[in-house]
């Protein structure tokens, strides 16, 4: 163990002395407002350390005139420089400072006090005393940096500092004097020697640091202002051009020329030099870009949407301008709810996004862009827009993602599968009377889009959170069953996928000899038969009740032939002696007598000499039978078996018992 003396008086004068030792250097600050980071300048790298990569000191600030002779954050400036500041980021003067102070200090002033105080309070941070501060709550005042830092700057107006410097050094030496002349007792704690932690050193050069970096700097300020004073004029030239195009009377084609030669300037070798006139090119040039879109939707021609793109190679990448100007049709269009606008510019803005969103590389704007565009959507149909000119784009974009890697592979998300089933179901509904042979393809697509995306939420519904959802979802996606819906196509469709499951697993004598892939298909097919066991209770339909019920049933039985056939094929097989034997790829196993029963029943029915019905009643009668073995008890592995099944059998019978529903499944009549 090892004892520490611990001064509050000396925590209160290392702050006092710490705080003198800035305000009388200038490097001092000026290394202290690198420090702390607040000015940034990204990309800006020193050799030093790379944790100084991207900060700015005050004089770098400085050779680029940042601060007016106010003090005053000057934007124009900044951005010429590449120098950001957030001034909520400058928190620390409002822990330590009277909000009448704060409120009178400059943004320089907020700046330098901000860095003053971080740095006070790093030097102050000891972890040996953080590690005895658990010692006592006067310990642990003592610690706490931030405490000792507000009672030793009590009083002092750190306006002075700028105002006042000399003054302001004579009351930190007054406060100096009177905290000396009080008399204190240090206190003692035990730590353990583990804990006894020497302050880490800062080897860092700042001062060559920072002067390097102002040499580099000022050159490129050099350069920067002689580029700016030859070419100014052309630049402010083409924003003139930019502005008089920037109205609805302009052309398609003056549009796309403008538009082109602003991104010439974009990619002009001097554009860093106009970084603040290239902010405002980038906000007429999204401007001029959107109005060449929406001449092109008010034509209700989408294709001539995607000949701009090309015109003027729109590829919005990183650091480009047409990335703003996607970000520019998202916020538009995620103000919506907003205001109000007419069923024109309504249906402009969903051809615009729609056309968008399929020329976008970028996953992550794409998946904005949707989102936004949806809502505009939902409202359309809310508001009972005709939306004819934009639905077979839509169409094609959803067939596009029924198709893609992402839904084959059952990763795109519940909600949004939700959201797309219900985007196919108002598309349909909102289709015309009369009918084109083109208009009835597409209707009928629509119904197979609804019906892969609500099967899909379905499956994703069971294996998330189990069948009590299943009523949920059919909810969200407003299922019904009238003739010739999305929602009977969709019912139909997912009995036809029940039975051809059936088939295609059931009509082959015997299970796949690689247990491992027999494993995966008895889990395939348990997932269907627990998804048409939850949907049935729903269904209050006659005809597509029987025809569910009768795919729960065939399911239910492979299920049962599946689990048989895993159980007999692994390394302890049932572990019976049995005289009983059923055969799997010309092999003959011995099984207890109810499972034999239950193969053979299920082999009957396979082969046509029993009805469904049938074969179902026997193998849960068999199944429900107690063993007949008068020796010795069941196995393992045939108890775990029962066990399971029973489960299944009690899931079948109340699945045959159609519930008084209040369903979404209800067919109107």
């Amino acid at each position: 163990m090892a004892t520490i003396r611990i001064s509050k008086k000396k925590r209160l004068l290392d702050a006092l002395h710490a705080l003198k030792l800035l305000a009388k250097s200038k490097e001092g600050i000026d290394v202290a407002v690198l420090r702390a980071g607040k000015l940034k300048k990204p990309g800006l790298e020193y050799d030093e350390r790379s944790h100084l990569g991207g900060k700015v000191a005050l004089s770098t600030a400085n050779i680029w005139d940042v601060f007016d002779s106010n003090g005053q954050f000057q934007e124009k400036n900044a951005t010429i420089a590449g120098i950001k500041l957030n001034r909520s980021d400058l928190q620390n003067p409002n822990k330590f400072l009277p909000k009448e102070q704060v409120d009178a200090l400059s943004d320089e002033e907020r700046l330098v006090l901000d860095a003053l105080f971080y740095d006070i309070s790093s030097s102050l941070t000891d972890v040996t005393l953080l590690m005895a501060s658990n010692s006592s709550d006067e310990i642990q005042a003592i610690s706490n940096a931030e405490e000792i830092m507000r009672e030793a700057f009590q009083d002092i107006d750190f306006r002075q500092l700028h105002e006042h410097k000399e003054v302001f050094i004579q009351r930190i030496e007054h406060k100096i004097t009177e905290i000396e002349t009080k008399p204190e007792t240090p206190l003692t704690v035990e730590v353990d020697d583990d804990l006894v932690t020497p302050l880490a050193s800062d080897e860092t050069d700042y001062k060559a640091a920072i002067q390097r970096t102002n040499q580099a700097e000022q050159k490129k300020k050099h350069t920067i202002d002689k580029i700016r004073e030859e070419k100014l004029e052309s630049f402010e030239r083409l924003m003139d051009v930019l502005e008089k195009a920037n109205n609805p009377e302009t052309s398609l084609d003056e549009l796309i020329a403008t538009a082109n030669d602003a991104k010439q300037m974009f990619e002009h070798e001097d554009a860093e030099a106009f970084r603040p006139e290239v902010k405002q090119l980038k906000s007429l040039y999204s401007s001029i870009v959107k109005q060449a879109f929406q001449q092109a939707a008010m034509k209700k021609n989408i294709d001539s949407i995607n000949e701009i793109t090309q015109q003027i190679h729109f590829t919005p990448r990183l650091q480009s301008p047409d990335r703003d100007v996607v970000f520019d049709i998202i916020d538009e269009l995620n103000r919506v709810e907003e205001s109000t606008q007419s069923p024109e510019t309504i249906i402009q803005q969903l051809t615009v996004a729609t056309k968008l969103i399929s020329v976008l590389k970028d996953p992550g704007l794409q998946q904005s862009l949707i989102g936004a565009r949806n809502q505009l959507l939902f409202k359309a149909f809310r508001e009972k827009i005709d939306l004819q000119p934009v639905v077979p784009a839509l169409t094609e974009e959803l067939t596009q993602l029924a198709r893609s890697k992402e839904f084959l592979e059952g990763s795109i998300p519940q909600q949004d599968l939700i959201s797309n089933a219900n985007i196919a179901l108002e598309l349909y509904n909102s289709k015309s009377k009369d009918l084109s042979s083109s208009q009835t393809t597409q209707n009928e697509t629509l119904k197979s889009l609804y019906s892969h995306f609500v099967t899909e939420a379905l499956y994703q519904s069971m294996e998330q959170t189990g069948p009590l959802s299943v009523s949920s979802v059919t909810k969200a996606v407003n299922l019904n069953l009238e003739p010739e819906s999305p929602g009977r196509t969709f019912l139909v469709n997912l009995i036809h996928h029940f039975n051809n499951l059936a088939d295609s697993i059931g009509s082959t004598d015997n299970i796949q000899v690689n247990l491992e892939e027999a494993t995966e298909v008895n889990s395939l097919v348990n997932k269907a038969l627990s998804l048409s066991e939850a949907l049935l209770p729903e269904v209050t339909d006659e005809v597509l009740y029987q025809e569910l019920s009768e795919a729960n049933k065939r399911l239910f039985l492979l299920s049962v032939k599946q689990d048989i056939e895993v159980t007999t094929l692994s390394k302890k097989g049932w572990d019976t002696l049995s005289r009983y034997r059923i055969t799997i790829e010309h092999k003959t196993y011995p099984v207890p007598k109810r499972i034999y029963e239950q193969y053979q029943a299920i082999k009957e029915y396979e082969q046509g000499s029993a009805s469904t019905n049938n074969a179902v009643n026997r193998v849960i009668d068999s199944g429900e039978r107690k063993s007949s073995s008068r020796f010795f008890g069941p196995s393992t592995t045939t108890t775990t078996y029962f066990n399971h099944f029973k489960e299944q059998a009690t899931k079948l019978r109340q699945s045959e018992q159609p519930s008084e529903p209040e369903t979404s499944l209800k067919k109107k009549l």
